[in-house]
């Protein structure tokens, strides 16, 4: 095959989502879940390729018609949170998460798939009178139709020490994005403590997975690669 050289590709990540995915929250980029998790899985894999695709308050059908790469090797998909605060009807969320699942499995068929849930506490109720609990069911199902791996973050949610507080001298209350997490005025998104929680979550489940494995090396200058 002539002069040819050893090359690893970069392990590559996609991370699609709303706010939390984009970084609301953190204080820094360098801060948001998708940013600290690349970091910790670079120790294991070597060089990461990373890929966030996220716009503010986007529900699962605002992100159907954006390009995707494909040939990935982990995709954390995070969509619940503004279906369930919008209201969607169930029937429509789930035809719709499965629909963009099934897409993301077609293009990269051996990436470790990771589906994260509502951020948002249990008790919570939308207009349709429906809890969170509802979405993270579909979320769930369809993650599993998929082989992928369901992530509940209502547990995160409910840590006030996962929320900055609401600004002094305001009426949080009054302002949109805060909550009452735990007897305490927070802002809505997590922190940066909230993000590396997040991450860490994420972590520990592709561990489990035993999805954190460099790639498979390809050979620089061979035929049997272009």
């Amino acid at each position: 095959y002539g002069a040819s050289q050893l090359e690893r590709r970069p392990y590559r990540m996609l991370f699609v989502g709303a706010s939390i995915t984009a970084g609301v929250g953190a204080e820094t980029q360098s801060q948001s879940f998708p940013y600290v998790l690349a970091g910790e899985v670079e120790k294991k894999v070597g060089q990461v390729r990373l890929t966030i695709i996220a716009s503010s308050g986007a529900p699962v059908h605002r992100a159907l018609p954006w390009r995707y790469p494909s040939g990935q090797d982990v995709i954390v998909v995070h969509l619940a949170t503004n279906d369930f605060l919008d209201g969607t009807e169930l029937p429509a969320y789930k035809s719709e998460l499965e629909t963009i699942l099934q897409r993301f499995r077609a293009g990269s068929p051996h990436a470790a798939m990771v589906c994260l849930g509502t951020w948002s506490a249990p008790d919570a109720v939308n207009k349709l009178g429906l809890g969170p609990s509802a979405y993270d069911a579909i979320d769930k199902g369809d993650c599993d139709s998929v082989n992928g791996h369901f992530i509940p973050l209502q547990p995160l949610f409910e840590q006030p020490k996962l929320h900055n507080p609401a600004p002094l001298a305001l009426a949080p209350r009054l302002l949109l994005g805060m909550r009452d997490v735990g007897g305490k005025d927070v802002a809505f998104h997590p922190s940066a403590a909230g993000h590396a929680a997040i991450a860490e979550s994420v972590y520990d489940t592709l561990v489990q997975a035993d999805a954190l494995r460099p790639p498979t090396q390809m050979v620089r200058g061979d035929s049997r690669y272009a």
